[in-house]
C-alpha cells in the first residue's frame, strides 16, 4: 500500500517539474502555428479566441452551453436531480460486496481426501490411483499439467497443477467445481476442498477457546450445523478433524487401587509395550547403538491384545488391563492450538459470491442464540480482523485526503466557500464507482478503496480549472452569469481532454473486466488491479459529466448564500 502511493507522488511531483520548467521551453522552441487561410482573410488573429472549431467541437460546445442556460434557469430543480442521484450513490455503495484484498491465485487446486477406518494403505492406494485415471483421461480439457498425491492409511491429499496463465481457458474455481463432480461418490469417502487455495483464497474461519477439548468439538459440530445452513459457505471443516484415530486409556482408580496396582505403572507397561524408545544403549566399537524393548509386530496390531496385556501387580500377582481401564476410540487434532493460555478449535471454510462483510452480518446473526458454558468463547477469524482493520484505515485516509485537499485548496484561492464546491465533485465522482460496481458485481476490495484516494485527488482537478477561470472572468469585471457561461465554454475543452486522456490510460487495466471473453479467465494480478482501475475510470466519467452540468448551478448557489451571509452580518 505504502509503495503503491509513493510512486503516485513521484510521478506527480516529477510531472508537476517537467510542466512548469520543460514544457514551456520546448512550446516556446519547436510549436509554431500558423495563422489559418480563413482567419486571415477575415483578419481574425489566433489571441481572439475565433479560430476555426471542428465540426464536433462545435456542436458539443453549442449543445453545452445550452444545458448550462437550462441548469442555471432551473436551478433547484437541478438540486433536486442532484440530491436523488446521491442518494441513490448511497443505496448502491451500502449494497456493495467488500472484502479484503487477496494474494495473487495460484493455479491449482489442493484437495483432502478422507477415507474409513476400515480401509487398510492397499485400499486408500488404490482410491488414489483411481482418482488420478479419471483425471488423466480428462487432462486436455480440465487444463491439467500435472498431479501430485500423498496419502497413508486413513487419507491423504491430491493436488492438481493447471495450465499457466496465458494458456488458460477457464477459470480455477470453474474448474474445481468440474473436477469435484468427477469424483465417485464411495461411502464413508469424504473430499474436501482445501479453502486456503480454493477460489482465490476466499476462505473464513471461526475460533472458539475454552478449557476442555471434549467441549470444544461438541460446540465445534454445532457451529458446522449453523454454517451449513448458509448457502454461500461451502467445504466447512475443524482443525480436530484433520487428527488421527487414537485409542484413549482411562484408568479406573478404584479399581486399580483394589487391584493393587498404579496408574504409573500401567502407564509405563502400555508405554514400554506398544512405544519406541530406547531403554538403554550398547556400545560396539566407537559408537553406541539404542536398545528398544517393544512387543512383537504382531502381538501389538489389534486393540484386543491390548486390554488382554498383563501386569504384575505389588503382590506379584498378574493383573489383566481390561479389568482396570476403560478404552475410548477418538480422533486427535491434528495439532494443538493455544490462544491465552486456553485451547481453541477452528472452523474454517470457503465462500463463493459475497463479500466479508455481508458474511460478517450473516455468521454473526447465525452465532446469535449459540449457549456457551462458562470460560467459552468465540471469535470471528483472522480474516475478519484484517478486513475491520484495512476498512478503517481506508476510512480515517480518505478523511484525511478530504481534509488535506480542502485546506491546500483554502489557501489557494484564500475562500472557505469555493474549495467547498469544489470537494463536491468527490460524492459526483463516488456515484459511478457505487455504480459500475454495483452492476458489475465486483467486490470493493481494500485495493479497490485505495483507488478511492487516488481518485478524490484526480476529480477535484476537472472542477478546479472551472472555479478557477470563472473567478479570474469575475474579478475582471464579467457578472456572474456570463462568467459562468464563458468559463464553461472555454473550459469544457481542457476538461475533457485532461479526464479522457486518463481513463484511456487505464483502459488497459480496465478491459479484462469489461471484455472477459477476449482475455481468458479473470484471475490473478489482473484480478487484483483492474478494480483499481474501474474505481478511477468510473469516478472520472461521472464526475467530469456531473462537474461540467451541475457545478455552475451549485456555484451559483453557493455564492448567493456567501452573499447573504456578508449582508446578514453587515446589517448586524
Amino acid at each position: 500500500m505504502h509503495d503503491f502511493g509513493i510512486s503516485i507522488c513521484i510521478a506527480l511531483v516529477s510531472s508537476l517539474f517537467v510542466s512548469l520548467t520543460l514544457i514551456p521551453l520546448a512550446v516556446s522552441r519547436f510549436l509554431k502555428i500558423p495563422e489559418s487561410y480563413e482567419a486571415k482573410r477575415y483578419g481574425l488573429t489566433r489571441d481572439s479566441g475565433q479560430m476555426r472549431k471542428s465540426l464536433l467541437s462545435k456542436y458539443l460546445i453549442k449543445s453545452y452551453t445550452k444545458l448550462i442556460k437550462l441548469t442555471l434557469k432551473y436551478r433547484w430543480i437541478t438540486v433536486g436531480i442532484t440530491t436523488l442521484i446521491m442518494i441513490f450513490a448511497y443505496h448502491l455503495y451500502g449494497k456493495l460486496e467488500t472484502e479484503v484484498v487477496r494474494s495473487g491465485i495460484y493455479r491449482e487446486i489442493n484437495f483432502q481426501i478422507d477415507t474409513p477406518e476400515s480401509y487398510s494403505i492397499d485400499d486408500t492406494k488404490e482410491l488414489f490411483e483411481r482418482l488420478e485415471g479419471i483425471l488423466q483421461e480428462k487432462k486436455e480439457e480440465l487444463e491439467i499439467v500435472t498431479l501430485s498425491s500423498y496419502f497413508e492409511r486413513n487419507g491423504g491429499s491430491l493436488a492438481i497443477y493447471f495450465a499457466g496463465q496465458d494458456d488458460a481457458k477457464r477459470s480455477v474455481s470453474m474448474l474445481s467445481s468440474e473436477i469435484k463432480t468427477l469424483f465417485p461418490v464411495i461411502a464413508g469417502v469424504h473430499y474436501k476442498k482445501m479453502f486456503r487455495h480454493s477460489d482465490d483464497g476466499r476462505g473464513v474461519s471461526i475460533e472458539i477457546k475454552g478449557r476442555d477439548s471434549d467441549t470444544l468439538l461438541r460446540l465445534a459440530e454445532d457451529i458446522k450445523k449453523r454454517l451449513g445452513t448458509i448457502p454461500d459457505l461451502e467445504d466447512i471443516d475443524t482443525n480436530l478433524e484433520k487428527g488421527k484415530d487414537e485409542i484413549l486409556v482411562v484408568i479406573d482408580r478404584e479399581k486399580a487401587r483394589m487391584s493393587g496396582i498404579t496408574s504409573q505403572r500401567i502407564a509405563f507397561g502400555i508405554s514400554g509395550a506398544l512405544g519406541s524408545r530406547a531403554v538403554s544403549k550398547f556400545e560396539v566399537a566407537d559408537k553406541e547403538v539404542d536398545i528398544n524393548l517393544q512387543f512383537k509386530e504382531e502381538d501389538r496390531q489389534r486393540l484386543d491384545q491390548l486390554k488382554n496385556l498383563e501386569f504384575e501387580n505389588v503382590e506379584k500377582k498378574g493383573v489383566i488391563l481390561n479389568r482396570v481401564v476403560d478404552f475410548k476410540r477418538k480422533r486427535g487434532p491434528s495439532a494443538i492450538k493455544r490462544k491465552g493460555r486456553k485451547p481453541i478449535v477452528v472452523i474454517s471454510a470457503s465462500y463463493k459470491e459475497r463479500g466479508l462483510q455481508k458474511l460478517r452480518d450473516i455468521i454473526t446473526t447465525k452465532m446469535e442464540d449459540l449457549n456457551l458454558p462458562a470460560g467459552y468463547e468465540w471469535n470471528l477469524g483472522e480474516e475478519f480482523s484484517r478486513f475491520e482493520s484495512e476498512e478503517s484505515e481506508t476510512k480515517f485516509g480518505l478523511f484525511l485526503a478530504i481534509l488535506l485537499i480542502y485546506m491546500i485548496m483554502a489557501s489557494l484561492f484564500e475562500s472557505f466557500i469555493h474549495p467547498l464546491i469544489i470537494l463536491l465533485t468527490i460524492p459526483f465522482a463516488f456515484t459511478g464507482v457505487a455504480t459500475v460496481f454495483f452492476l458489475t458485481d465486483i467486490p470493493l476490495d481494500s485495493l479497490s478503496r485505495l483507488g478511492l484516494l487516488l481518485l478524490s485527488g484526480l476529480v477535484v482537478n476537472n472542477a478546479i480549472i472551472l472555479i478557477d477561470y470563472v473567478n479570474r472572468l469575475r474579478r475582471n469585471g464579467m457578472d456572474r452569469y456570463n462568467a459562468l457561461m464563458k468559463g464553461g465554454r472555454d473550459r469544457l475543452r481542457p476538461i475533457l481532454m485532461t479526464s479522457f486522456t486518463t481513463i484511456l490510460g487505464l483502459l488497459p487495466m480496465v478491459i479484462p473486466i469489461l471484455a472477459p471473453v477476449f482475455f481468458g479467465p479473470f484471475e490473478g494480478r489482473e484480478k487484483i488491479w483492474a478494480p483499481v482501475g474501474l474505481v478511477v475510470v468510473s469516478g472520472l466519467i461521472t464526475s467530469t459529466i456531473l462537474t461540467l452540468i451541475i457545478m455552475p448551478t451549485i456555484y451559483s448557489l453557493i455564492d448567493d448564500a456567501g452573499m447573504w451571509v456578508k449582508k446578514l452580518f453587515a446589517v448586524t
